[in-house]
């Protein structure tokens, strides 16, 4: 066991970690405390992950089956309705706010990337660069935070700002990816999410816990779904081969489209789903929290 020499655990702030190796250049830690693996260092101006051209045409579009399944998750949200606002942080291609539009909710985004802006803005929607700081407090019934937490450097500041924009009650919706999941165990470092300097942490759910109890958010649940058989397929048995990032989307997309052609498939889905939460091995963390009013 030794000290991390820079950077202590970005979830629970214990300073004691384990070298976990090095990928792409950054060495890597797990904290000794709640398992999370995250970068020693965060990368300098110069390294960091330029998210400013991160999306392009190819990826602005999403397919049918992610769109039903963000329909879904609005759906289940109607009961927390009151204002009508819904907040996404880093809305990307915008899928989600398209599908609150279709709900009827008042959806307003943030977004560093400088193309998802523009192409989400000529679409009508109220949308924001850089941080939450002029995002008005007390104001949102929903605030979504999917698939963000891994890429910024402070991630406890931003669920901070999260629960300060929400209402008293409101409820926050944040998927990440698991550290302790199934294809982290298996892969190790060969994972395609451990990718820095894209993704700086990656954690646990302890350590998501962790980070949500320190920024005064209290957890309702939080599930662990998910797993790519497609990589561990490819990877596993090569030992050294390791997906880049968009061949594991790609791969997600031609499993995830299977899957939702035909009621069999969508049953066996939630089985799968419903064991890897249980044992807590999903490949991601979905975890419901609310601002205590």
């Amino acid at each position: 066991m030794v000290s991390a020499a820079h950077r202590s655990c970005p979830a629970c702030s214990d300073a004691r970690g384990e070298p976990a190796g090095a990928e792409n250049g950054f060495d890597l830690m797990r904290c000794a405390r709640c398992g999370t693996l995250f970068t020693t260092e965060l990368p300098s101006p110069g390294d960091a992950e330029d998210y400013a051209a991160y999306y392009h045409e190819s990826n602005l579009d999403v397919p049918s089956f992610v769109d039903l399944r963000l329909d879904a998750l609005v759906a289940g949200m109607d009961p927390h309705r009151r204002t009508g606002r819904w907040l996404d942080v880093g809305f990307g291609a915008g899928a989600l706010l398209r599908a609150g539009a279709r709900r009827g909710w008042a959806m307003t985004g943030t977004e560093v990337s400088d193309r998802a802006l523009e192409a989400v803005s000529d679409a009508g929607f109220d949308v924001r660069g850089g941080s939450l700081a002029e995002v008005e407090s007390d104001s949102f019934d929903v605030v979504t935070v999917l698939e963000v937490l891994e890429h910024v450097p402070e991630p406890g500041a931003l669920l901070r700002e999260a629960g300060r924009v929400l209402r008293p009650g409101g409820v926050l919706y944040v998927t990440t990816p698991n550290a302790r999941g199934l294809s982290s165990r298996c892969l190790g470092l060969r994972w395609s999410v451990v990718c820095p300097p894209e993704h700086l942490q990656l954690f646990s759910l302890a350590g998501l816990r962790a980070l949500c109890a320190a920024a005064g958010i209290r957890v309702r649940s939080v599930r662990a779904h998910g797993v790519n058989p497609y990589e561990l397929a490819v990877a596993l048995p090569r030992r050294r081969a390791k997906l880049t990032g968009d061949e594991r989307v790609a791969g997600n997309y031609r499993l995830n489209d299977g899957l939702a052609r035909g009621r069999t498939r969508m049953l066996a889905k939630e089985v799968v789903n419903g064991a890897l939460s249980v044992t807590r091995l999903g490949d991601t963390l979905k975890l419901e929290a609310e601002c205590p009013a």
